[in-house]
């Protein structure tokens, strides 16, 4: 695509004249890499039945990767053996889900140590406390939030709390 614009350049024209070149140039990328890759789309290989059963058979007796027959036989699919597979009733004995044997499970308890049981009890015991007491504030917190707020709304006349079902 060649276009050849006639026209006395001067120095406004000129700039504009290289912003319309370097866009027709973006279109004509575009429109030329859209046409490749729709050429490449419509260019679908099919395979015929001898030739996937005879790449599912080397696949599974000679122990080659699914990548190396890909690229060896020129398959774009990366996934075309194990559709094929699949297709023709094979199964795939890299694919097979493992057994667990829960027989060799053996369960033990830990020793108990009287000592640090003790000390760790204690400790647990203040930090419950702790906790409890820290709890109680937050309610009262709660209460006297709960409380201002509606005296508030009774005081001033405007909804403070958010409705229920409201967005």
């Amino acid at each position: 695509m060649q276009i050849v614009l006639l026209h006395r350049v001067t120095g406004e024209s000129r700039i504009f004249l290289t912003l319309v070149c370097l866009v027709l140039k973006w279109v004509y990328t575009f429109v030329n890499l859209n046409q490749e890759k729709m050429e490449k789309k419509l260019f679908q290989p099919h395979y015929d039945r001898a030739f996937k059963r005879m790449v599912v058979e080397e696949y599974l007796t000679s122990g080659s990767s699914k990548m190396f027959l890909l690229r060896k036989y020129n398959i774009q699919f990366k996934s075309a053996i194990q559709t094929w597979m699949r297709i023709l009733g094979y199964s795939d004995p890299g694919r097979q889900p493992q057994k667990f044997n829960f027989g060799k499970i053996i369960i033990t308890s830990l020793p108990k140590n009287k000592k640090n049981s003790d000390a760790d009890t204690t400790k647990l015991q203040k930090r419950i406390f702790e906790l409890e007491r820290q709890l109680e504030d937050e309610k009262l917190r709660s209460e006297a939030y709960a409380r201002i707020i509606e005296k508030a709304e009774k005081e001033f006349k405007i909804p403070i709390r958010k409705k229920p079902g409201t967005k």
